[in-house]
């Protein structure tokens, strides 16, 4: 449904990790590797949560949408949790999903700042254009349209200080994988030393709503991260019949899905879901 935009992934739940080399395997790679997941959910293990924003799941007395496993991070309104595991990072690379729920105006659901507070990388969400916007150092760079509001949408972006940012982005259930779009301008040193994401401030207009967050990852290496497997409801890597039967199990209000599910990618498990699944049984993740 929507291409391009760099920041990418890089393994399960809701997590910070980065790699000392691209060539290194990614588990020696791991520098901070976090998720919302628990029980209750939780996002105690971030360096910091700011405003009203909390983690949550489909279970809970207010139910939240999550991408995978069975939690994710919601606010309405600002708020966002933050890492400062990164240190003046030259090369970084970041993946994480969002769903935007929001009307009018525009946010930022995703920031990069240096070590003194200077945003050197920042991605906003706009409804009525259905678009993401990359800015680089603080100016608007570059537009990924083709993204409505009320959907999942897997985003990766890329930052190499005084070389190039770029950004992936894929979502509402396209079948298409992302193609990266490079900034046109040139970020310079000194580097990336804490990231956000959420809703982290108003980019433009007065924005209402809310913004749910899932599976943040970031490594130093600059190769890919990638998507999860949509509709791998069971978590085991393949599209088979038992994620057919986990998400059945799951709009039957027996028990969660622990993968994702949600292969439509609408925020919503259901019999849409399940059609989506059988149609992807036997094909090749993501």
């Amino acid at each position: 449904m929507i291409l391009v935009a760099t920041w990418r992934r890089a393994f399960r739940a809701l997590t910070f990790s980065m790699l000392v080399a691209a060539a290194a395997p990614l588990a020696a790679q791991a520098v901070f590797a976090d998720a919302y997941e628990g029980t209750p959910c939780s996002s105690a293990a971030w360096s910091a949560t700011v405003g009203s924003g909390a983690a949550g799941g489909p279970a809970d007395a207010t139910p939240i949408a999550r991408y995978a496993g069975r939690c994710a991070f919601k606010t309405v309104g600002v708020g966002y949790t933050e890492d400062t595991t990164p240190n003046a990072e030259l090369m970084y690379r970041a993946r994480f999903y969002v769903r935007p729920e929001v009307s009018a105006g525009s946010v930022f659901v995703f920031e990069a700042l240096d070590d003194g507070g200077t945003p050197e990388v920042a991605l906003a969400y706009d409804p009525l254009a259905a678009a993401f916007t990359l800015h680089v150092e603080g100016i608007t760079d570059i537009s990924i349209p083709g993204a409505p509001p009320n959907a999942w949408y897997y985003v990766e972006i890329r930052y190499h200080a005084s070389n190039i940012v770029s950004v992936s982005i894929q979502g509402a259930g396209a079948g298409a994988l992302a193609i990266e779009a490079p900034s046109t301008i040139v970020p310079s040193p000194p580097g990336i030393g804490t990231t956000r994401i959420g809703w982290i401030a108003a980019a433009s207009g007065a924005p209402v709503g809310a913004v749910t967050v899932d599976d943040f990852v970031s490594t130093r290496a600059l190769g890919p991260i990638g998507p999860l497997c949509r509709g791998d409801a069971n978590g085991n890597g393949l599209l088979d019949q038992p994620d057919y039967r986990a998400a059945t199990d799951e709009i039957l209000a027996r028990t969660l899905a622990p993968g994702t599910p949600d292969c439509n990618e609408d925020g919503r498990i259901d019999a849409i879901d399940r059609v989506c699944i059988a149609k992807r049984i036997g094909g090749a993740c993501p």
